[in-house]
């Protein structure tokens, strides 16, 4: 339950982490995460996999609800990611690009 907690976490605590990462989240956070401005996490990231047959398209549902209530956030969908290694990589690569530039 890693990528779930790491959202629930970072997004109830959001004035105190800057930098969240879920990976293939797990269903469970729930609400549109509308922030006061400034208390918004810096760097949002989920990352989903075509062929996860642990959460399947869940993590796509998160991207879905945050679009839809203007939350910014990165979207990252690995095509023949599954629901181990290969999204973990690939989302640690880019997470920590991006998190390390500022």
């Amino acid at each position: 339950m890693g990528g779930r907690e790491s959202l629930l976490i970072g997004m109830k605590m959001a004035d105190k982490i800057g930098y969240v990462g879920a990976i293939c989240p797990a269903p469970g956070v729930t609400g549109s995460f509308n922030w006061e401005s400034g208390k918004e996490p810096y760097f949002l990231m989920i990352t989903g996999g075509s062929n996860d047959t642990v959460v399947y398209d869940n993590p796509k549902n998160y991207h879905s609800n945050f679009e839809k209530n203007g939350v910014p956030h990165v979207w990252h969908y690995v095509n023949g990611g599954y629901h181990g290694d290969n999204c973990i990589r690939a989302h640690l690569y880019n997470f920590f690009r991006i998190a390390f530039q500022n």
